[in-house]
């Protein structure tokens, strides 16, 4: 069982992040960097470098309001996390 204090982290996280998302690509991106970071699964184990990147597209998605941006900073995380 989860402790209290991570029991809503996945909330926590669409919550901070998603209500200044601009467009539906990024609320995507936003959303499974949050599921694979915070979600429960049965065995949620992820890799340092996966939890960096999430984290990468976390800090920078948020109000991006171009698609190209978008991708951009997908391709920028992915070269940096994975």
């Amino acid at each position: 069982m989860q402790s209290s204090k991570n029991r809503y982290a996945y909330e926590d996280c669409i919550l901070e992040h998603l209500d200044n998302a601009k467009l539906d690509a990024a609320s995507r991106f936003i959303a499974e960097a949050c599921e694979e970071n915070y979600g429960s699964g049965p065995s949620k184990v992820i890799m340092s470098d996966e939890r960096r990147y999430n984290e990468c597209l976390l800090e920078h998605m948020v109000g991006v309001e171009s698609v190209d941006a978008v991708i951009r900073i997908r391709r920028a995380c992915e070269k940096k996390y994975r």
